[in-house]
């Protein structure tokens, strides 16, 4: 149900400083009729009682199915409910497989029972790649939440009303013109829709969860009502992640790190050096990582231990403030004492064959591999210590060599939801208007159609999102 209604209001007082910024008042909505009906309008007056000065700072309209429940949790924007909108029914995405892979095909089918009529303003299936965050800095004792959603999909839009993010991996279901605001009113019954998304190729995070947030891909289906779309259904997919070692042009050249103890901190020239060595740069799941140590050790320092460890670093990213955590993956190390002038350490470290891909192509997330080393010396209290960030992918594969292979397969590619349908942008889609649906031109007013009442009133938009459903 698509009604409007006062959504909330905030007041701040500055009639008695150091009292705190909220002012003492009595308040009440009054409405003209208690009476609602579907994409009908709510008409009414907020009357304020106070022995204070106040300033209003934001009076918001929102639709009840959209944000009313959103004031049990301080009148913010709360992912809507399916029913809220269009009331209940059965909504199931059926999906040929769930283990996706870069470029391939996914045909799927979006399966509504409904007893009851729905209005909606559209349908689309597209494949969700978020990123939500949550938590805590403390900073001087102030403790700060941090939230965020963001699509890791490259092109990805910014959230929209508070929550939906439109995917660039999508199919609209129910118009020929994507631009198209039609009112679509399913009649009581079973509609089935068939549908193809295709996979990106793009560098893509393996899916986490973990104290600070989680990431997961879905093909999830939405409907739009009149102020904004609501998800009706999702399937999870498998996917490990995509990072292309052939993508990267100097993944097979040599790298080394250097470091060591100077004479003084006036002087660049070091007494003793370590320089560390590896044969490439990228990896794969399941590889030995081989090294070489090098310690140029002029003066006849004792060296006591060497250690090598493979980490795993991962940032999280809201707008400036971060979590950090390190995971060691695998360890090497060497106690055997030595003085010598030139001493070299040659060892290997394993990559675990489930080990996440490398990625930081958005800053909101970011998982980097590094190889840390550190060697203790008799003659100084602290080690010598350096690293060397590396890349851990997926393949090594051409792009061509992947494309083509997708290619042949469509030869034989078989899809399990055949229906009459046309190419468009790679992908095969049905519509709602193939179908038996029952479509009208007339729509439920806009926001800026419906009249004010002796305050200016702002739109859904202007809400501040509020994403704990999400998390």
């Amino acid at each position: 149900m698509a009604l409007l209604a006062l959504h909330g209001v905030h007041f701040r007082s500055h009639a008695k400083p150091g009292k705190g910024d909220i002012g003492f008042f009595d308040s009440e909505i009054q409405l003209d009729n208690n009476v609602f009906q579907p994409y009908g309008t709510v008409s009414g007056r907020l009357i304020v009682n106070t022995n204070n000065e106040v300033v209003c700072h934001e009076i918001a309209m929102a639709s009840i199915g959209a944000t009313l429940a959103g004031l049990s949790a301080g009148g913010r924007l709360c992912k809507p409910a399916k029913g809220d909108h269009f009331g209940q029914f059965d909504c199931e995405i059926e999906l040929d497989k769930i283990v996706a892979k870069p470029f391939q095909r996914i045909f799927g089918q979006l399966v509504i029972s409904n007893l009851n009529e729905i209005r909606c303003f559209g349908i689309r299936v597209q494949l969700d790649a978020i990123v939500n965050l949550k938590f805590d800095t403390k900073v001087d004792n102030r403790l700060s939440n941090h939230k965020k959603i963001e699509g890791i999909l490259q092109d990805a839009l910014e959230p929209a009303e508070g929550y939906y993010i439109a995917s660039p991996v999508l199919e609209d279901l129910s118009n020929d013109d994507e631009t198209s605001t039609r009112l679509v009113v399913l009649q009581p019954g079973t509609y089935t829709y068939p549908f193809v998304l295709t996979m990106p190729g793009e560098t893509l995070p393996a899916p986490f969860r973990s104290q600070y947030g989680n990431l997961h891909y879905k093909i999830v289906a939405y409907m739009a009502s009149a102020f904004c779309y609501v998800q009706v259904a999702e399937k999870a997919l498998r996917f490990k992640g995509y990072n292309n070692l052939n993508q990267l042009p100097n993944y097979l050249e040599p790298i080394k790190n250097e470091s060591g103890f100077q004479t003084s901190m006036f002087s660049k020239k070091k007494v003793i050096t370590a320089i560390m060595t590896l044969n490439k740069r990228g990896f794969l799941p399941g590889d030995d990582l081989p090294f070489v140590l090098s310690i140029i050790n002029p003066k006849w320092f004792v060296v006591r231990k060497i250690s090598v460890n493979l980490v795993r670093r991962v940032i999280y990213n809201v707008n400036g403030a971060t979590k950090t955590t390190l995971v060691n993956l695998d360890s090497f190390e060497n106690t055997e004492i030595s003085k010598d002038d030139e001493i070299y350490c040659e060892g290997k470290l394993s990559i675990p064959r489930n080990c996440m891909p490398t990625y930081n192509a958005k800053p909101v997330y970011s998982v980097i591999h590094l190889i840390q080393y550190q060697v203790k010396v008799a003659e100084y209290p602290g080690p010598m210590k350096g690293q060397l960030e590396v890349v851990i992918g997926t393949t090594k594969e051409s792009v061509e060599t992947l494309m083509s292979r997708r290619m042949s397969n469509l030869q034989v590619e078989d899809n399990p939801y055949p229906a009459t349908t046309r190419e468009r942008s790679n992908s095969t889609v049905s519509r709602l208007s193939d179908c038996s649906v029952v479509t009208t031109t007339s729509m439920p007013p806009n926001y800026s159609q419906l009249n004010s009442r002796a305050v200016s009133l702002l739109s859904l938009d202007t809400l501040p999102p509020h994403y704990d459903d999400l998390m």
